[in-house]
């Protein structure tokens, strides 16, 4: 599926899902934050909020190179740049590593500006941190009061994955938690690595 149909698909899904599912009482969404939710679904044991906002598209913030946004992770985070077959010492694609962490970063223009946005992302250990100060390892009750401005323990408890998704850029966050603490965070985006 080409990225101009998904993105088509995703808006329809969320139009969709905006005339199904309004409300379903699982705590009232904070307009005061920075994230901007059209619909919440849940599945199973995962919670599922869309935005229609570009807001996690840029968990860190947003910056105009790529230097800029490893210089705001801190001075233990390691910045790469890709190496690809058609572009072998000027790829626009980075990655960011701290331990076993890594984050893929692409360097290209948005509306007429550069910017350095997060198309995947595996982490699964403390030190990377979002700009909303969620972070692995973090309590459950913390990331959900981060995007609910009401929760209900006893709901919540019984779910293990928060995804976002964001309806117009095709990326999606998933948290993942254990033991009533965020284990990790997955990151992924309909944009095709170069090799």
């Amino acid at each position: 599926m080409n990225k101009k149909m998904k993105t088509k698909f995703q808006l329809a899904f969320c139009l969709i899902l905006e005339l199904c599912f309004y409300s379903l009482g699982y705590g009232n969404l904070n307009p005061n934050k920075l994230y901007e939710p059209s619909q919440i679904l849940n599945r199973h044991d995962t919670i599922s909020v869309v935005f229609g906002s570009d807001s996690i598209y840029y968990p860190f913030g947003k910056f105009s190179t790529p230097l800029a946004l490893s210089e705001s992770m801190g001075s233990r985070v390691t910045m790469l740049r890709a190496s690809t077959k058609k572009k072998p010492k000027t790829s626009n694609q980075y990655i960011f590593v701290l331990g076993r962490d890594t984050i893929k970063v692409f360097h290209g223009d948005r509306v007429g500006r550069y910017c350095a946005e997060i198309v995947e992302a595996k982490i699964i250990q403390p030190g990377f941190k979002f700009r909303n100060g969620i972070e692995v390892g973090i309590q459950k009750s913390t990331v959900f009061n981060e995007y609910f401005d009401t929760i209900n323990e006893k709901e919540i408890k019984e779910y293990n994955v928060l995804e976002l998704i964001s309806a117009l850029d095709g990326i999606w966050h998933y948290y993942t938690f254990g033991d009533d603490m965020l284990k990790k965070i997955e990151i992924k985006s309909d944009y095709t690595w170069e090799k």
